[in-house]
């Protein structure tokens, strides 16, 4: 059997149509100015946010899980499958640094889905010097980020928002800027496939630590999951940073930059450019409760794997196991020789009842 992908042909709500073009306009007209790479603020908001999404690559824009934490992948996965329930992340980065997430939800009946979710990341302290290299006071260095997101589901699509308070703290230094995603959800009627699409990132700084314009970690990504029938996988593909062709660094201040011939030899193809837009991920279905998944991020790969070196650099992997009222994750991401990405989400049911009806009938 052949299963059409780009199947839309059922969509009869003219409405929902035009919020489906709606998000693509969005995504086209912002676009035009958006940038990729170079000096940016708040860089943090592309690190994966749970196990997960790390263990599948990540990215994941079109997967729908009872993680509460997927809503700040996609705020169009805030859902009622994860309503009214308690997800906590943590993961050690180089170092003494660590980064932690812990969200909340609940399902509001007319309403719709709506979250919460706080985002830390710790760098310690450091020793302070004045400019003659006197020790003056101790100081630390953190960033953070404040989501609240709301979704709503009509029919098989689902539309969701959030909004952002991100900021960042170096000694007596701080910035902060207010940004916003809109996603949307698609769950085929019949088939085990779903479509994502969401904008991340739109914002403005309120405050900068230079007077110097930052960008913001802004991207249009997208995404597909299929669970083929009667087998026990799920294949995702998620593109990312859509808005923009080329996204292979170069460094102008490499060493390589002066051997000749060096660049005729390491020009990129068209297959190669194309390629690091793109992560996969493979859930092996092992039972209705344990999973186990793989990932593969081609960016990550080309842009840490050293030279002449064998690295895990843009693999990934990980476990979910997952029961009525609890549910756990684990994942890791390669990154270079001297380690990778390991995080570990936990996530709560805190009750059965998991909706609440402001208008109940008397």
């Amino acid at each position: 059997m052949v299963i059409n992908l780009l199947d839309f042909s059922f969509i009869k709500n003219f409405t929902i149509k035009k919020a489906i073009f709606i998000l693509f306009g969005i995504s086209i007209s912002i676009a035009v100015d958006a940038q990729f790479g170079g000096f940016e603020n708040y860089s943090f908001l592309r690190t994966p946010v749970d196990a997960y999404t790390t263990a599948l690559g990540g990215q994941n824009v079109a997967c729908m899980q009872s993680n509460l934490l997927l809503f700040l992948n996609n705020p169009a996965l805030l859902n009622t499958k994860n309503g009214n329930s308690l997800n906590i992340n943590f993961a050690p980065l180089l170092g003494i640094a660590n980064t932690s997430t812990i969200s909340h939800s609940r399902s509001i009946k007319k309403y719709g889905d709506f979250g919460i979710a706080l985002q830390y990341n710790d760098f310690g302290s450091f020793v302070g010097t004045d400019a003659g290299g006197n020790l003056t006071n101790n100081f630390k260095a953190n960033e953070y980020s404040l989501a609240i997101g709301h979704s709503r589901k009509v029919n098989n699509i689902t539309i969701g928002v959030n909004l952002k308070l991100a900021g960042s703290n170096l000694e007596s230094y701080s910035s902060f800027a207010v940004l916003a995603d809109i996603g949307g959800y698609f769950q085929h009627p019949t088939k085990d496939i779903s479509y994502g699409l969401v904008i991340k990132n739109m914002g403005a700084s309120v405050k900068n630590y230079t007077d110097m314009p930052q960008n913001l970690p802004f991207d249009v990504q997208m995404g597909f999951s299929i669970h083929p029938y009667q087998m026990p996988m799920r294949l995702s593909i998620n593109a990312h940073h859509l808005h923009r062709w080329n996204i292979v660094f170069k460094d102008e201040n490499s060493i390589q930059n002066t051997i000749p011939g060096f660049e005729k030899n390491s020009k990129i193809t068209i297959a190669d450019k194309i390629a690091r837009h793109l992560v996969f991920g493979l859930e092996i279905l092992l039972s209705k409760n344990f999973h186990l998944n793989l990932g593969y991020n081609q960016l990550l790969r080309k842009e840490l794997q050293q030279q002449n070196v064998f690295s895990f650099s843009g693999f990934s992997y990980g476990i979910l196991l997952e029961s009525k009222k609890l549910n756990f994750s684990f994942g890791h991401q390669g990154y270079h020789t001297a380690g990778g990405l390991n995080q570990i989400t936990v996530g709560l049911k805190l009750k059965k009842k998991n909706s609440l009806d402001l208008n109940p009938e008397k």
